[in-house]
């Protein structure tokens, strides 16, 4: 009985541990083996009253320990999510808001979708980007104890990331394609600080990069 209540708290600790591999580690195939067996002769009636006196009032057979812990980790795992395979996401609550502003600040402010690209302009040199497959990447700072006294609540970055781009120069044709992005310092600094939101210390969003028209880019 100790044994399956080990078992069980093994499995409920840890989360990822699916119960073949446990089954496993009680005593690889022949432990597994003899299992099997002792699922097989449960119905075998016991014909003498030594025998029974003995499974029940002596040490429990090999037999038994085996059915009792196979039956205890089915019903542990069966109430376990971890012998799905999923991971299960530790993001914070805040850490999930900090990636919400990341994606308002690029995708709602600097970038257009045309077709399956996006755009984005720096009009002080009147340059149009093409960036293809981009994905932002969340990094976080930990916050120091006089910045936790000065209010901050979340401090960190959200990087843009293109798998390719190319830039195209006023009205000229476009430049070959390079590999990741051709617009150097894709990053925003973001801070949360008694409740309300900074982007880069600023309160509203204001990326050097801006939205594009998709008659622009044809």
């Amino acid at each position: 009985m100790l044994f399956f209540l080990g078992a069980a708290r093994g499995v409920a600790a840890g989360g990822r541990t699916c119960c073949s591999k446990f089954l496993k580690s009680l005593g690889g195939r022949k432990h597994m083996k003899r299992t099997a067996h002792a699922i097989n002769t449960m119905n075998t009636p016991i014909k003498t009253a030594d025998s029974t006196s003995l499974i029940i009032a002596g040490r429990p057979s090999w037999r038994m320990r085996s059915i009792v812990v196979l039956l205890g980790l089915l019903v542990v795992c069966s109430l376990q999510p971890g012998c799905s395979g999923r991971t299960e996401s530790n993001q914070s609550p805040l850490d999930a808001e900090a990636r919400q502003k990341g994606e308002e600040y690029w995708y709602g402010n600097a970038l257009t979708k045309c077709g399956g690209a996006y755009y984005a302009k720096d009009a002080s040199l009147d340059w149009i980007y093409q960036f293809n497959d981009i994905s932002i990447e969340m990094s976080t700072s930990k916050p120091t104890e006089a910045s936790r006294l000065n209010g901050v609540e979340w401090s960190g970055f959200a990087r843009l990331h293109s798998k390719t781009s190319r830039l195209r120069a006023k009205n000229l044709k476009w430049d070959e394609w390079k590999n990741g992005s051709v617009y150097p310092g894709l990053t925003v600094q973001l801070t949360k600080v008694k409740g309300r939101w900074l982007f880069s210390g600023e309160e509203k969003p204001n990326p050097a990069l801006k939205r594009v028209d998709c008659s622009e880019v044809d």
